[in-house]
């Protein structure tokens, strides 16, 4: 109910508002099953109704799903005016491979050129969220665009001509003027450079040629970060660029893309199949080697090749859903393998069926964006039951609908 099927209702009743694992719903989630009441366009008059145990839990979860003030916490009455608590949808782009991860399906979709990615990252919401965060509030989204860009054109390509111009075009990005070095500790490999941001104090981090900084923001250059930049040597911070980004270059020495004469990118065979898989280039180089030394190894028969992929599932997903995935080998087992129906299987399980079901639709996927790797890695027999997996896992997800 929380998201991708238009069910409009009457009445929504939440039964819990945590998840198997004891988390609590997700409070967008939460209010988008609730707003499945009374749609606009097919009701005038709507009702959600959330199952409560007592008085305690009621009140932790109107604490947590509304803004409420004490007054109304204290109170029974059902006709509290509160307005909904949202939670703050953030950008996926946390970190350097999330962006090349971005670049390589662009190119893969587009075979984009330079300046047709530079466009695209412009317009990307985590773009729209640094100007919003930013101190310039007196700009326009253009005027940051413009400026923006010439982050992007140094986390793309290599920084050979970085010079204190750019340098100075990413302080006007990043910095505000409450930054200052308190002290800095010199080491045999790596230094530590403390920085105070108005009362609260970061550590920055400098081990060969690479930075990093104790704050929360885990994008690709954080204030902290730039403006330690300021107090380096130029050619330190052209080193430290190319090692973090520099994505293009990466992509192309690793032969994930390549360049024609007319300065457009594509994709090579790898390059595709790791777009396809959506995963970042590092889970890619993890997969090829666990495919290779762990799995091909054992010389698995098919029970045991699909256990191998329900364990590597939540590593390629970065999914909390499924933390104890290895708990469903035997219900998956009994009814992929064996062929037994699904309600008898999850009846003898004590499991939801939603739950099996999902697990066995990641199943599928990953058997599916694993066959062709095994194919272009050569690992013919692999490859094969990969196939014959998946026509049996195809088979028992038809009857389950």
């Amino acid at each position: 109910m929380g998201a991708g099927v238009n069910l409009p209702a009457r009445e929504v009743i939440i039964f819990d508002t945590k998840r198997w694992n004891n988390e609590w719903l997700n409070r967008n989630v939460f209010h988008q099953i609730g707003g499945r009441a009374g749609r606009p366009g097919y009701d005038i008059y709507g009702k959600c109704t959330v199952l409560v145990s007592d008085s305690r839990e009621k009140k932790k979860i109107r604490q947590r799903f509304w803004q409420t003030n004490e007054e109304s916490s204290r109170t029974d009455s059902p006709h509290t005016s509160t307005k909904p608590r949202f939670d703050e949808i953030n950008s996926m782009l946390i970190c350097r491979d999330e962006l090349e991860k971005l670049v390589l399906s662009l190119i893969y979709n587009t075979k984009s050129t330079f300046q047709d990615l530079l466009n695209l990252l412009n317009k990307t919401f985590f773009d729209f969220n640094r100007w919003k965060a930013s101190k310039k509030k007196d700009s326009t989204l253009e005027e940051w665009q413009k400026e923006s860009k010439e982050s992007f054109k140094i986390l793309l390509k290599q920084s050979e001509n970085f010079d204190n111009n750019k340098l100075l075009g990413l302080e006007r990005l990043f910095l505000d003027s409450d930054l200052e070095i308190t002290k800095t500790i010199d080491g045999d490999e790596s230094q530590a450079i403390y920085i105070r941001d108005n009362k609260t104090q970061y550590t920055i981090s400098l081990e060969e040629d690479h930075i990093f900084c104790s704050c929360s923001n885990q994008s690709f250059l954080c204030k902290h970060r730039i403006f330690v930049f300021k107090h380096l040597p130029l050619n330190t911070v052209r080193r430290i660029l190319d090692k973090e980004f520099s994505i293009l270059e990466k992509l192309i020495v690793n032969g994930y893309i390549v360049e024609n004469t007319k300065g457009e990118f594509r994709t090579t065979t790898k390059g595709s199949i790791c777009a396809e898989m959506g995963v970042t280039r590092k889970k890619f180089e993890q997969l090829k080697n666990w495919l290779m030394y762990d799995v091909v190894s054992t010389n698995p028969n098919l029970t045991e090749l699909l256990y191998f992929c329900v364990k590597i599932i939540p590593k390629i997903e970065d999914s909390d859903y499924f933390v104890d995935n290895l708990s469903y080998k035997r219900p998956i087992y009994e009814h992929v393998i064996l062929g037994r129906e699904i309600l008898e299987v999850i009846r003898k399980h004590q499991l939801y069926e939603g739950d099996l079901l999902r697990v066995e639709v990641s199943l599928k996927s990953l058997i599916a964006a694993l066959t062709p790797l095994t194919e272009y890695l050569g690992l013919t027999k692999l490859c094969q039951q990969f196939k014959d997996l998946d026509k049996v896992l195809s088979e028992a997800l038809r009857h389950s609908f």
